[in-house]
């Protein structure tokens, strides 16, 4: 699960890094950078590690939700059976 998290992430992260910002750059919404200074690695980087954050939060709140619901239903299946 969390190999699956890591690639998702991983993916979007390239497709803003690279992708979008080429894009920008060719529409001239932003300045091309230097030629010694490509900013597109750093943008990745941190991309990514926001992403993982989101993703494991996301993550996290539906385990939790789940958890929740899964206690609920096990809590009338004992009230079914008490009251047989």
């Amino acid at each position: 699960m969390i190999a699956l998290l890591f690639g998702v992430a991983a993916i979007f992260s390239y497709l803003i890094a690279y992708c979008l910002m080429n894009a920008l750059a060719t529409a001239e919404v932003i300045t091309h950078w230097p030629a010694g200074h490509d900013p597109r690695p750093k943008v990745f980087a941190s991309s990514m590690g926001v992403l993982l954050v989101t993703f494991g939060a996301g993550a996290a709140f539906v385990r939790l939700i789940s958890r929740r619901q899964m206690s609920r239903i096990d809590e009338m299946e004992e009230e079914a059976a008490a009251a047989s």
